[in-house]
């Protein structure tokens, strides 16, 4: 952590540092998956591109499309502070099933099902109990809290891609998939630790004969639901219709609550469903990183430097790197200048278009630098650090977004609903990289030919982007107005 970091944190409520640590080893546990997971199931499986992207966009998908249950659970049954033990504990236990070796590798995707689950019940929590210790104190220190919560995150998404292939390439693969689990044990130890500062939090709105019957429900619920899961991560292609059926569920949801809500809580909820499908736009093009983008580097990026060749799935440590590098300056100047709830809008539309801008580099780079099919890696470095920018416009203020402008008495379904949008991303990014793959394999295809395919994709994504934020700066003004009215 960094000087800047610990300075801020003893700044903030008390058990701030806790959660700090608790989502830096979660995000450790999650990167040092998907660092690894595409590449993996091209090596180890010898799957085609296609079938690979299909399987790393289910898992991806449900990973984020579980907390929308796991919100409403946490909410309504079990608290935020349980759902979180709950929630690591299985994140835990799925990567060291994960390690057990099995001739049908039954147990790698049995294990990843029970991470999935885990995350769930874990990641809509940890937004929810940081709002609410700000709640009760330092309120205007939230958005920067948030930003100091997000760096933390990102510590471990930048060691786990280093540590895990390290690991992976000397090693196994598998040992490294099971590291990753350890950091989670780390993280679960460290959050109960500070179990004092959640108190309030703690606190069970239920009688014991419904706790114990609750908690039984939840169990067999648990256990069905990472059966269910193993079954779509062994066929791919209905992990669509699934997360079809959950958008479609929460929709309703949605719907319902708004018809149920007095008008402010109507407006609420209006702003921050706009907001959070910006979100969705902004990830298809973010989780490109661990898909399509690692696949480039894999393909048509020249890894060497001094002689060494960098492993690919190292590439993955780059953007959260600059996250942990200009994070603090970025809150800071949230702090110095203006930090506002009624900013948010304006900060998402900046945060497309910086995001876009990233992409229209490597089509740059390709057209004018490409040589037999490979661009420098400095190139895809600077894009990476472009993504990191629009990112903290965005990523660190999204969580404070829910815990202020979202219904008070839903915002624990909402950070379930903010992170769906993410699931839906996460499958629509890997369908395009299955869509411009075709059948072929890692391999297969020149880098000549391969390059000319991934500069028309960054073309797109670009466009994508653009047409996105201009759209929001034309929404910027209205969302502003009702934004200074619902919080004033």
């Amino acid at each position: 952590m960094s000087a800047v970091a610990k300075a801020n944190l003893t700044k903030y409520p008390e058990g701030m540092t806790h959660l700090f640590l608790t989502g830096l080893w979660e995000r450790f546990s999650y990167y040092g998956i998907t660092a690894l997971l595409i590449l993996y199931l091209f090596k180890h499986f010898d799957m085609s591109d296609a079938r690979a992207y299909l399987i790393y966009g289910a898992y991806a998908s449900m990973v984020y499309g579980t907390p929308i249950i796991g919100g409403i659970i946490a909410d309504k049954y079990i608290g935020q502070y349980r759902s979180i033990i709950i929630g690591a504990s299985l994140i835990a236990l799925g990567h060291f099933v994960m390690i057990v070796p099995d001739s049908e590798n039954i147990c790698f995707f049995m294990g990843l099902s029970i991470v999935i689950v885990g995350t769930g019940l874990f990641k809509p929590s940890i937004g929810a109990i940081t709002g609410a210790i700000f709640a009760k104190k330092n309120a205007h220190k939230r958005n920067q809290g948030f930003t100091f919560l997000y760096i933390g995150m990102n510590v471990g998404t930048i060691t786990a891609p280093l540590v895990c292939s390290y690991i992976a390439v000397t090693y196994s693969w598998n040992l490294a998939f099971g590291i990753a689990g350890v950091g989670m044990l780390i993280g679960l130890a460290i959050f109960i630790n500070g179990s004092k500062y959640y108190n309030d939090i703690k606190k069970s709105k239920l009688n014991l004969i419904k706790r114990v019957f609750y908690w039984i429900a939840l169990t067999l619920s648990l256990l069905c639901l990472i059966l269910f899961i193993f079954i779509l991560l062994s066929y791919p292609f209905w992990a669509s219709k699934v997360l079809f059926i959950i958008g479609l569920a929460t929709t309703l949801l949605i719907i319902y609550f708004i018809f149920n809500s007095e008008l402010n809580d109507r407006d609420r909820i209006y702003i921050t469903v706009i907001l959070t499908l910006f979100y969705m736009v902004f990830m298809i093009l973010l989780q490109q990183s661990g898909g399509m983008m690692n696949v480039f580097t894999e393909r048509n990026v020249n890894r060497e430097i001094l002689g060494f060749v960098i492993p690919t799935s190292a590439f993955q440590s780059v953007e959260p790197f600059f996250i942990i590098l200009f994070g603090p300056l970025y809150a800071y100047l949230g702090k110095r200048f203006n930090s506002n709830p009624h900013t948010y809008p304006v900060k998402f539309a900046t945060g497309l278009l910086i995001m876009s801008l990233s992409f229209l580099l490597l089509v740059v780079a390709i057209l004018l630098t490409a040589k037999n099919g490979f661009i420098s890696s400095w190139w895809i470095n600077v894009s990476y650090l472009l993504q990191a920018l629009g990112e903290l416009f965005i990523g660190p203020i999204g969580l404070a977004m829910i815990s202020v402008v979202a219904p008070k008495r839903m915002v624990g379904f909402f950070m379930g609903v903010w992170v769906l949008s993410s699931a839906f991303a996460n499958y629509l990014a890997a369908s395009f990289g299955a869509l411009i793959s075709g059948d072929g394999k890692v391999g297969s295809l020149a880098p000549s030919e391969t390059i000319d395919i991934y500069m028309r994709a960054f073309g797109y994504f670009t466009l994508l982007g653009i047409i996105a934020a201009l759209i929001l700066f034309v929404l910027v003004p209205v969302l502003n107005k009702k934004l200074k009215f619902l919080l004033s």
